[in-house]
């Protein structure tokens, strides 16, 4: 991160966060759109009309959870991207953060330690795994639990490159931080409280 500022302050001048807007954000969005319709299109007939009805005898497209457990863990999982996303518990987490404007302009950067970020480290990314989960359960087959876990891995090694940033940043507290808090999912002694936080924003 520190070369892509560096290149694009030097090359673009006052206009270096646009160029990087173009060339490294509006690239990564299809592929995390693609995603989760990908989990969608290969729902089963319980949910929604299969796509590719010829694969219906393959391992992959078979149901193998109960309807009766994966609606409501599946629903569950998909209001906590929005649960997750208000003010009063995400922290702190704004559109520049979003977009990443600190990247370019890292004097704009802020240590996230409130709200959400009590329990992970990364709850904006762990809301979008939750939902494509969410989407694999109510898909109930093994090929959609897949394509999710694929989402969650790709996004783990995101979180580490920007962990890595954020204690350049931050130093030795944010590297504590780190060391402490995990990734997606809370503690399990935090739990509670974390679910807590997400529905009723105290």
């Amino acid at each position: 991160m520190e070369k892509i500022r560096e290149s694009y302050r030097n090359k673009y001048g006052d206009k270096a966060y646009g160029k990087f807007f173009y060339h490294y954000l509006i690239p990564a969005i299809p592929p995390n759109v693609l995603v989760w319709l990908l989990i969608i299109m290969v729902e089963n007939s319980t949910f929604l009309p299969m796509i590719y009805p010829s694969y219906n005898n393959n391992l992959l497209y078979q149901t193998i959870i109960p309807w009766l457990l994966a609606f409501p863990l599946g629903i569950l999982l998909l209001i906590l991207y929005p649960l997750m996303s208000r003010d009063s518990v995400n922290g702190g987490f704004t559109l520049e953060t979003e977009l990443f404007l600190y990247i370019i302009y890292p004097e704009k950067a802020k240590k996230l330690q409130r709200g959400l970020y009590q329990y992970i480290r990364h709850p904006h990314y762990a809301s979008g795994i939750y939902m494509c989960f969410g989407f694999a359960l109510l898909s109930q087959n093994l090929m959609a639990l897949i394509l999710a876990l694929l989402f969650a891995i790709s996004y783990y090694f995101i979180a580490q490159a920007e962990d890595k940033e954020l204690i350049c940043r931050f130093g030795s507290s944010f590297e504590a931080y780190v060391r402490n808090k995990p990734c997606f999912l809370p503690h399990f002694k935090d739990l509670s409280s974390f679910l807590k936080l997400i529905f009723t924003g105290k």
